[in-house]
C-alpha cells in the first residue's frame, strides 16, 4: 500500500503552523519541522497521523492528554492537538540532536555502561512516575530509534506512544477503551481539558493550506 504524499513545505494547518521540512514518514504517518507564527514564529515538530478511525483517533487524543500533565526535560512537550482535511495534528517540542540508533552506527561500537546509566536513568524516572499514576500509564515503542540525545547531553524519549492505562482494579485498557480518566472520574477516554495557546488542549477541526 502506498504512503499518502507527504505534506508540501508552507503547508499551513489550523492557521497558525507553517510545515517545513520532513524529519521522518512510515506507515501510520509522519513527523515535520515546523513554525508556529502564533508564538513569534517558534520551531516545533508536527507529529501527523494518518489513520483516523475512532480507535485511532481516541488513541491520539489520549496520548495528548497524558502527556500535557508531564513537564519534563526527558519528554517532549506537547503544545496543541487538532484535526485537518481527515488527519490528526500532535504539535510539539522540537528536540534537536541524534537518536541512539543512530549515534550507534556512528561509533561503530557499543556505548558504556557509564553513558548508558547517565543517559537512561532520568527517562526511566519519569516512566517510573508515569507507571505510579492512576490509572498508571505504560509506554509502548521505548527504543532507541525513539530516543534523542541532545548536544547538552540530555536523553529525551521523542515518541509519544502511550499504549495502555492500567487500573487498580487490575484491568488493562488500550488507550482507545473506556477507561477510568487521570482525574480519577470514569468516563470515555478522548477529550483533552482545555488550556491556553500553545498548549491548547481543545481538540479543533482546522485546514491545511494548500489543501
Amino acid at each position: 500500500m502506498s504512503l499518502p504524499l507527504p505534506l508540501e513545505p508552507g503547508t499551513l494547518l489550523d492557521g497558525c503552523y507553517i510545515v517545513s521540512t520532513l524529519i521522518n514518514r512510515g506507515g501510520f504517518g509522519a513527523v515535520y519541522r515546523g513554525i508556529n507564527t502564533g508564538e513569534s514564529n517558534q520551531p516545533c515538530a508536527i507529529k501527523e497521523t494518518y489513520d483516523v478511525t475512532p480507535s485511532a483517533r481516541r488513541q491520539a487524543l489520549t496520548e495528548a492528554s497524558i502527556l500535557f500533565t508531564v513537564r519534563s526535560k526527558h519528554l517532549p512537550q506537547i503544545y496543541d492537538a487538532f484535526g485537518a482535511n481527515g488527519r490528526f495534528y500532535l504539535v510539539m517540542q522540537l528536540i534537536e540532536g541524534e537518536n541512539l540508533l543512530q549515534m550507534l552506527k556512528t561509533l561503530g561500537r557499543p556505548c558504556s555502561e557509564e553513558e548508558v546509566i547517565t543517559w537512561l536513568l532520568p527517562i526511566m524516572q519519569v516512566l517510573q512516575e508515569l507507571h505510579s499514576r492512576t490509572p498508571a500509564v505504560i509506554h509502548r515503542d521505548i527504543k532507541p530509534g525513539n530516543i534523542i540525545l541532545t548536544p547538552d547531553q540530555t536523553a529525551v524519549l521523542v515518541e509519544p506512544a502511550v499504549g495502555y492505562l492500567f487500573h487498580s482494579s487490575h484491568h488493562v485498557f488500550p488507550v482507545d477503551h473506556e477507561a477510568p480518566t487521570l482525574i480519577g472520574q470514569s468516563q470515555p477516554v478522548g477529550r483533552i481539558g482545555s488550556a491556553p495557546r500553545p498548549q491548547s488542549g481543545s481538540i479543533t477541526e482546522g485546514r491545511a493550506y494548500p489543501s
